[in-house]
């Protein structure tokens, strides 16, 4: 029989979905193996809801024992560091978020370490194209690089300065990264990957800052409901630069043209069929889907939304799926 059961990440896994699974598969190991101290049982998670610790009873001996890796710091990250959050209009998303890191960059001219957080595998690697086409020096880490490459990029970034970092949720959980000194966090989130992303920053007595950059039709849902309890200071889109600058001038030039070779089957760069901004697009359009419900969103307006996406990546039109 099994020896060894182990659930890694089972808050994500019931983030996707997978709860029956773990039910079915659990029943069946019960059934077969009922004596549950013949099995040792291993359960990973970087948060632990209610949901969560009704998994560990059905799967857990009676008095089972949790190990506490993280301690206090990250959980308080929320309650000291200096967080803002900004309602910004889609079309103007790429400008917004390069104004902003490149203002972080000139607030710290001797040293800065970003930490950029996406919704998705596909956004982050287009971004981090983006930023490495532009002269930002820029890693990246999502679930769809080979372990070997995150693990060198996590390294890289943990002994580096002066560079930005776009990842998924991958490096918002149980990374520790020294000297992060800006969180910049893009779109939906809950309240507990806000927290843990924000945590990376203002570690062992550092200092260090969060922003959370949201469009419009998402700004009520996450301020109102989702991070209503946080002190968030609200910064409002008027207070950046009308006048952009050769850097955001040279952003919005790369997209035009990746979006242009891409609409004429062109490339852009080694992983342009995986980091290419339809591929972004076609991304951002299933992640908002499944979350439409949420935001009180029809699938009409959704596509609108999408539209509005598709142009702050370069696209006149929306492109084909």
């Amino acid at each position: 029989g099994v020896k060894v059961y182990v659930m890694d990440e089972a808050d994500r896994l019931l983030d996707m979905g997978f709860k029956r699974d773990i039910d079915q598969i659990t029943n069946f190991l019960n059934h077969r193996n009922p004596v549950l101290g013949k099995r040792m049982t291993l359960l990973f998670s970087a948060t632990v809801a209610p949901e969560i610790r009704e998994i560990a009873r059905t799967t857990l001996l009676p008095g089972y024992k949790t190990i506490d890796t993280v301690g206090e710091e990250v959980e308080q990250t929320h309650s000291h560091v200096p967080q803002k959050v900004m309602q910004a209009p889609m079309s103007s998303q790429l400008r917004v978020i390069v104004q902003l890191v490149e203002q972080h960059k000139a607030q710290n001219p001797d040293g800065h370490k970003i930490i950029l957080f996406f919704p998705t595998a596909r956004q982050t690697g287009y971004y981090a194209s983006v930023f490495n086409t532009i002269g930002l020096t820029t890693l990246e880490i999502h679930s769809r690089k080979s372990q070997s490459q995150r693990t060198k990029a996590s390294d890289l970034f943990r002994t580096g300065k002066n560079v930005i970092l776009c990842s998924s949720d991958v490096s918002a959980r149980g990374m520790d990264y020294p000297d992060v000194s800006f969180v910049l966090q893009i779109g939906l989130t809950d309240r507990d990957q806000y927290i843990h992303r924000l945590g990376r920053t203002a570690r062992a007595g550092k200092s260090g800052t969060g922003m959370l950059v949201l469009a419009p039709f998402e700004y009520d849902y996450m301020t109102r409901r989702e991070l209503s309890d946080l002190p968030l200071e609200v910064t409002h889109f008027s207070t950046l630069p009308t006048t952009l600058s050769p850097l955001v001038q040279r952003a919005e030039a790369v997209v035009r043209d990746l979006a242009a070779k891409e609409d004429q089957g062109g490339s852009f760069g080694e992983d342009s069929d995986k980091d290419g901004a339809k591929m972004a697009w076609q991304a951002w359009l299933g992640f908002y889907n499944s979350h439409c419900k949420k935001l009180n969103l029809s699938k009409e307006e959704l596509v609108q939304k999408s539209a509005e996406y598709a142009g702050t990546i370069g696209f006149s039109t929306i492109p084909a799926l």
